[in-house]
């Protein structure tokens, strides 16, 4: 008898000492905002942008996921560029990316200020980037017949690194349904597609990986099946 109170007791104490929240497996979205190449020429332009993505919660705060973005990355002036070059590239990425968020590892159930921060988040990933130029300057607009070197058409590995917030929306069963993210994205590629550039590092300071930055805002749909979220009480 003393052994079946011990064990009732100790099944008391432990879920008295953890709370459960339950969460949906998947989501899809939408968003939206503007980029900024970072290229081998001296200006560059901002341009809007649009995102599409699915992603997978293995818990609320860990998350994996697919994204496809789409816009123009432009840049140069060929009035007033050093080398005078411009470009306009129609870019489409995809990527598998990963995120962790600051509600991982907080005791988020205690009244504090972090806890109107547990939707913070960093991560990363990998995947590829299609650049189409729509306008690129070939040949150098001042007579010498200088052909600039690079290609109208690649893909390129890029790499995202991302931070943001997200706000969870509860539905009439205090269940996370929709999610508006405010992110910033920084895009790494490897290679000399985004530009459509390639010329000699030693003449023309071509000797950094090019980058694109974008702000974005989006909201997501959650769905599917329920999964159990266990937090334990710290005190």
């Amino acid at each position: 008898m003393k052994k079946l109170l011990f064990f009732l007791f100790g099944i008391f104490m432990y879920s008295s000492a953890f709370s459960q929240y339950n969460f949906r497996r998947y989501s899809i979205g939408i968003g939206g905002g503007m980029n900024e190449p970072y290229s081998d020429v001296k200006y560059n332009d901002r341009s809007p942008a649009f995102t599409l993505n699915g992603d997978f919660y293995l818990t609320p705060f860990i998350i994996g996921g697919l994204e496809a973005q789409f816009g123009k990355l432009q840049g140069g002036d060929m009035a007033n560029d050093k080398h005078l070059r411009e470009f306009n590239n129609s870019y489409i990425t995809s990527t598998l990316n990963a995120r962790v968020a600051l509600g991982e590892l907080l005791n988020y159930h205690r009244p504090s200020i972090l806890n109107s921060f547990k939707g913070l988040y960093i991560g990363s990933g990998v995947g590829f980037i299609k650049n189409k130029m729509t306008f690129v300057t070939r040949i150098k607009p001042d007579g010498s017949n200088y052909e600039f070197p690079g290609k109208d058409a690649s893909i390129n590995l890029v790499v995202p690194l991302t931070a943001g917030i997200n706000f969870n929306f509860l539905d009439g069963w205090d269940e996370t349904r929709y999610i508006m993210t405010l992110g910033y994205q920084m895009n790494v590629t490897f290679g000399e597609g985004m530009d459509g550039f390639n010329d000699p590092p030693s003449e023309f300071e071509n000797d950094n990986n090019d980058m694109f930055a974008y702000a974005t805002i989006g909201v997501k749909y959650c769905f599917g099946r329920k999964a159990p979220f266990y937090r334990p009480f710290r005190y």
